[in-house]
């Protein structure tokens, strides 16, 4: 008898571009972090060894809205050159008003590109927006997709982006209170726990995870 899950030996389709080594976004490392079945695991790192190039879920457009209205204040346009699936959370945005946490101000990142190296996997850790303040730092980072993110996850990446910013790249005033994922849709904000640390301590569990996994997919 054949069964129709997806096993992490299914073979793969010739893709047109594969990436060789490891190389993930924070968000898919909050996920694995996570409790993830082995299919859910497969799947969503195929979809980083095997990218694709030009996803029909991308939210360019509607990620250079929100920017520019948490930096400049520019109003939230629904109405302007959006797909509908862009439209719907630039609506979802317009009706909740983000607005950044007390004493800084939204700031467009620095273009480097900040990938954080942990046990063979590359990390990418860039945020949508740095928060800068006398008193004050951190980062954010918008999530625009359907699915809402898993119990947790939110959290989870608020955490990674504070230790990141504070104790890898050692910058200065960063607060966990200030390191914020943006969900939209739902509306939700979410932050790092009280004990952020806590919540990284399965993070170099999760990297050789990946890494272990990576050729096998």
């Amino acid at each position: 008898m054949t069964t129709a899950h997806t096993t992490l030996s299914e073979p793969i389709k010739t893709p047109a571009c594969i990436v060789t080594a490891p190389s993930v976004s924070f968000s898919t490392l909050a996920k694995v972090m996570g409790p993830l079945a082995p299919e859910a695991l497969a799947r969503l790192l195929r979809a980083h060894k095997y990218p694709t190039g030009g996803a029909m879920r991308s939210y360019e457009n509607a990620r250079k809205q929100a920017i520019d209205f948490l930096v400049d204040g520019t109003p939230l346009d629904p109405n302007g050159a959006l797909r509908p699936h862009e439209r719907e959370v630039v609506e979802a945005m317009a009706r909740v008003n983000p607005k950044v946490p007390e004493w800084v101000r939204a700031v467009r990142p620095n273009p480097r590109a900040d990938v954080w190296q942990i046990h063979g996997v590359a990390v990418s850790m860039n945020a949508d927006v740095e928060l800068e303040g006398y008193i004050a730092c951190g980062a954010a980072k918008f999530c625009f997709t359907k699915e809402p993110l898993a119990r947790g996850v939110g959290s989870t990446m608020a955490a990674l982006l504070w230790y990141y910013n504070a104790c890898v790249l050692r910058l200065p005033l960063v607060r966990p209170g200030h390191c914020v994922i943006y969900e939209p849709r739902l509306p939700w904000v979410h932050l790092p726990s009280h004990k952020p640390e806590r919540q990284l301590e399965k993070l170099e569990l999760a990297c050789s995870i990946v890494s272990a996994i990576w050729p096998t997919i």
